[in-house]
C-alpha cells in the first residue's frame, strides 16, 4: 500500500508548451503550471528553439506547481521529464549551449535524408537501428552540423534530447534513456545501446563520445543541485529518474501495458502506436523503439502533422478573442460542431513537414469567398485526422485491426475532435482520465524509480484513470471514409508541384 504524503512531479516539455504536474500515488494531479516552449523559425524549414528559454520556462513551472500544490517540497520523491523524440540539444560539460536546440519538425536536413534514401545508406544502416529516418532525426541533423558547422559540433560535449537537456539542467548529469536513444538513428534497439556499426555508415563515428550513457526510464539518473533547487523550488537531493519519450509517456498514462492497446497521441507530432516483445522488421516502418517496459518495443507511424497545425490557425485567426479573456480553443470546438460535416473545405496539415511529399506545405483546397473560420478549423481537425488514417494504414500491415483506440494529446481535450476521431476510424475510443498525461506517464516512472511500486504495470494499475468513452457514427464514419479517399487522390497530385514549388 502506497502512502498518500509522497508526490512525484512529472515534466513535459512538448513542441508548443512545458508543463510540469505534480501527482500523488493514486495519479490524482495536484497541481499543473505551464508555459510556451520557445520555438522559433530562423529561416524557412528551421525549427529551433532556446535552450536557456525552454529552461527559464520549465524552472518557473515546476516553481509555480510546487507553490500551487500547497505541499512541501520535501515530500516530492521523485522527478521524471518527458520531451519530444529526436532533433538535438548541443550543449558543453556545463550544459551550456553550443547552438540553439533544433526540433524534430526542422527540415534543414531533408536533402541528406533525401540522399541516405537514395544512396542506399538507410538500408545498411536499418539492420542495426531498425528506423526509417526522417530529416528530423538526430543521426541527419548531426550530420548536416557536421557538413555545415563543424564550429558547433566541436565545441559540444553532449549532444541530449529535449528531456535530457532539462534533466542535465537539474541534476548536472548528462544521461539519456532507452526510448530516446532507440528512435534516432544512432542505436540499436535490440541491444539498448549505441550501435557503432549505424555511426560508422553515417560517418559520424567521431561523435561517438558526445553521446550520454543510456539509462532504462526507471534508472536514477541524478539528484537535484543547489543550483537547481534555487529556480525550481525542489529540494536538494531530491531524486530526478531517466524518464522517456513524449510519445511513450502518453501510451504509459492510458495504461497501454500490453498488445491489445493502440494509442493515438494528436499533439505536435501524429502519432500511432502499439507496443510489442516482437517487433516487425521493415525498412517501410517508421520507428521501433523500445518502450518503457522492459522487454517490449513500441512500433510508431507518425510525423509532424498533427495538433500544432492548429495551435498555428489559434494563433494567427484568433487573436483578438484570446485578448478579450475569451477562450479560442472553446470557439473553435463550436465553430465546428455549428459546421455541417457534409462542408468540402480541405487542408492539407504540413505546416511543419509531412507524410506525404519530402517538399510538401500546408495547403487549404477549396476555399471560396463565403469560407468562415468554422469551415477553415473543421477542414484542419479533418486533415489531422486523415494523416492519422494514413499512418494507421500503415500500422495496420504488422498487427490486427483494434477493438478500440485510446486517445491522447490535445485533441484529447476536445469532445468535438475526440468524437471526431471515433467517426473516422469508425471504433470506439477512449480518453484515459486525469489530464496531463505526458506529465502523468513521466510521474509513473518516477513512483516506480523511487521504488514506490514494482513495475510499471503495477503503477498504471494506481495511477492511470479511465476516462470518457466515444461511440461511432457509423454514417459520419462512411462520409469521412469518401472524403479519406478524396484526400489520398490530392496527396498523389500535388506531389509533382510541391517539388516544383520547393
Amino acid at each position: 500500500m502506497t502512502e498518500s504524503n509522497k508526490y512525484v512531479l512529472g515534466l513535459d516539455a512538448g513542441g508548443t508548451k512545458i508543463k510540469a504536474g505534480i501527482f500523488d500515488l493514486t495519479g490524482e494531479m495536484i497541481a499543473i503550471a505551464r508555459r510556451d516552449n520557445p520555438c522559433t523559425t530562423p529561416q524557412a524549414g528551421w525549427v529551433e528553439i532556446d535552450p536557456d528559454a525552454l529552461w527559464q520556462a520549465a524552472a518557473e513551472s515546476i516553481r509555480e506547481a510546487i507553490a500551487t500544490s500547497g505541499i512541501d517540497a520535501s515530500v516530492i520523491v521523485g522527478v521524471a521529464p518527458t520531451g519530444f523524440g529526436n532533433g538535438v540539444f548541443c550543449v558543453d560539460a556545463d550544459c551550456n549551449a553550443t547552438r540553439p536546440a533544433i526540433n524534430s519538425g526542422d527540415g534543414r536536413a531533408k536533402d541528406i535524408f533525401a540522399q541516405w534514401k537514395e544512396d542506399g545508406t538507410y538500408s545498411k544502416a536499418h539492420p542495426h537501428t531498425l528506423q526509417a529516418g526522417f530529416p528530423g532525426q538526430t543521426a541527419a541533423i548531426v550530420r548536416w552540423m557536421a557538413d555545415n558547422e563543424p564550429g558547433a559540433l566541436d565545441a559540444t560535449r553532449w549532444l541530449l534530447y529535449c528531456k535530457d537537456f532539462l534533466r542535465m539542467k537539474l541534476t548536472g548529469e548528462a544521461i539519456t534513456d532507452t526510448t530516446d536513444a532507440t528512435i534516432a538513428g544512432l542505436a540499436s534497439p535490440q541491444t539498448s545501446d549505441w550501435s557503432d556499426e549505424a555511426l560508422e555508415i553515417y560517418g559520424l563515428s567521431s561523435v561517438r563520445d558526445k553521446l550520454p550513457p543510456i539509462r532504462q526510464p526507471i534508472d536514477e539518473a541524478g539528484k537535484v543541485t543547489p543550483a537547481a533547487a534555487d529556480e525550481t523550488g525542489l529540494a536538494v537531493g531530491t531524486p530526478v529518474f531517466g524518464g522517456l519519450l513524449d510519445a511513450d509517456a502518453c501510451a504509459v498514462s492510458a495504461g497501454c501495458v500490453d498488445e491489445s492497446s493502440v494509442v493515438l497521441v494528436v499533439g505536435s507530432w501524429g502519432n500511432n502506436q502499439y507496443i510489442t516483445p516482437t517487433p516487425p522488421i521493415s525498412e517501410d516502418l517508421f520507428i521501433v523503439g523500445n518502450y518503457a517496459m522492459d522487454g517490449f518495443y513500441y512500433i510508431l507511424e507518425g510525423s509532424p502533422t498533427s495538433a500544432s497545425n492548429f495551435e498555428w490557425f489559434v494563433r494567427e485567426f484568433f487573436e483578438a478573442e484570446k485578448a478579450a479573456g475569451e477562450n479560442p480553443y472553446a470557439l473553435c470546438d463550436a465553430m465546428v460542431a455549428d459546421t455541417p460535416a457534409e462542408s468540402d473545405v480541405m487542408f492539407l496539415p504540413f505546416l511543419f513537414g509531412s507524410n506525404a511529399s519530402l517538399n510538401a506545405t500546408g495547403t487549404f483546397l477549396n476555399l471560396r469567398a463565403g469560407a468562415t473560420r468554422g469551415a477553415m478549423a473543421r477542414a484542419i481537425f479533418e486533415g489531422v485526422c486523415f494523416s492519422h488514417c494514413w499512418h494507421m494504414d500503415r500500422l495496420l500491415q504488422y498487427r490486427d485491426k483494434p477493438a478500440s483506440l485510446r486517445l491522447t494529446g490535445g485533441a484529447a481535450n476536445s469532445a468535438v475532435w475526440s468524437q471526431m476521431f471515433s467517426d473516422f476510424f469508425g471504433l470506439p475510443l477512449s480518453i484515459p482520465g486525469g489530464g496531463e498525461l505526458g506529465c502523468l506517464g513521466a510521474s509513473i516512472c518516477a513512483a516506480v524509480g523511487a521504488g514506490e511500486f514494482d513495475s510499471i504495470p503495477a503503477a498504471c494499475d494506481a495511477m492511470a484513470k479511465p476516462g470518457k468513452t466515444y461511440e461511432p457514427d457509423m454514417a459520419r464514419h462512411a462520409l469521412y471514409q469518401a472524403k479519406y479517399q478524396r484526400y489520398l487522390k490530392v496527396l498523389s497530385a500535388m506531389e509533382g508541384p510541391w517539388d516544383e514549388l520547393k
